[in-house]
Order: structure tokens, then C-alpha cells, then sequence
């Protein structure tokens, strides 16, 4: 059983190489069809979740010497097939891919009241109010005083706001 699961866990790999090498085609071309490219990453996303199932099969039916090689062999295919669907995803939303994975209703805010000689330059990042419930809003606006010259005095408020700004971002729905 264990040799048959090989082999169809390789005919799912080999549709993923034929996958990617027509994305390849497809990012070569001058004129890029977006549903040629979601169609594809549709596909591999599909074929991903048929090879967790095949990988978990097989594991079960590995003998104990072959578990650890057989983890770390799936491990490493299935980080490179995680870096390959990010690729297609940033050719179908490239705009999302140049903002340093910050949300798209995020605005970059420099910290006032710094100067270089009291402490280096901190940037805040802190979504809009489109993007924030105004309920949770108020759990942001703490941290504005947290990056000030007298930072030092309020190190335990400012890290307990920290843990409340990051607990609220977290909730945001990207």
C-alpha cells in the first residue's frame, strides 16, 4: 500500500511541476491573462490539499525508520510548492506584495516628540479608522505617547499597550 500511495502522491507532483511550468509560460507572455493565473493556483491549491492527505498516509504507513526522512523530504516539497503559490499569488495581486504584508487600509505614522539624540526614530503602524471597529479604536490610540522622549518612564504601560494594539490588530480582518 505504501508504494501505491508513492506513486500517486508523484502523479499529483508531476501535475504540479506541468502547473508551474505553464505559470511560467504565462508570466513570460507580455499579455497576462488573471484567470489563466487564478486558474492555475486554483489547481495547485487543490492538488496541495490531495498531497497533505497522501503525506499523512503515508507517514502512517512508513515503518519507523522511514518516518523521519519521509517528514523532512514532504516538509521541504511542501515549502517549496508554498513559495511557488506565493509567486502566483503576487502576479495576481501585485499591489498587495509591495506593501511589506502590511493591510491595505494601513497607514505608516512617524513617532513626534523624538529627536535623534534622545532615542533612535520608531515607526508606528497603525490601521485607519475604516479598518478598525470603533470599539477597538480606542485600544490603539495609547501607544502614541509610548515612543516619546520619556519612554523610559512608562516602559510597563507602553508594553502592556503594545500586547493591547497587536491583541487588536490580530482581530482585524485582513
Amino acid at each position: 500500500m505504501d508504494t501505491k500511495l508513492k506513486a500517486v502522491r508523484s502523479g499529483h507532483k508531476g501535475a504540479i511541476t506541468r502547473l508551474w511550468k505553464n505559470f511560467g509560460d504565462i508570466r513570460d507572455t507580455s499579455e497576462i491573462e488573471i484567470e489563466d493565473v487564478t486558474a492555475i493556483l486554483d489547481s495547485v491549491l487543490q492538488k496541495k490539499d490531495i498531497l497533505k492527505d497522501l503525506n499523512d498516509k503515508i507517514v502512517d504507513a512508513s515503518s519507523d525508520e522511514d518516518v523521519v526522512d519521509e517528514i523532512q523530504q514532504t516538509d521541504e516539497y511542501m515549502f517549496d510548492l508554498d513559495s511557488k503559490i506565493r509567486q502566483i499569488r503576487k502576479l495576481i495581486h501585485p499591489s498587495q506584495s509591495k506593501s511589506h504584508n502590511l493591510p491595505v487600509n494601513t497607514t505608516v505614522f512617524q513617532a513626534s516628540n523624538v529627536t535623534p539624540s534622545d532615542t533612535p526614530m520608531h515607526t508606528l503602524i497603525s490601521p485607519t479608522a475604516n479598518s478598525v471597529p470603533a470599539s477597538d479604536s480606542s485600544q490603539l490610540n495609547p501607544h502614541a505617547n509610548c515612543f516619546t522622549s520619556t519612554s523610559h518612564e512608562k516602559k510597563n504601560e507602553c508594553s502592556s499597550n503594545f500586547t493591547n494594539m497587536s491583541t487588536a490588530i490580530s482581530n482585524l480582518e485582513l
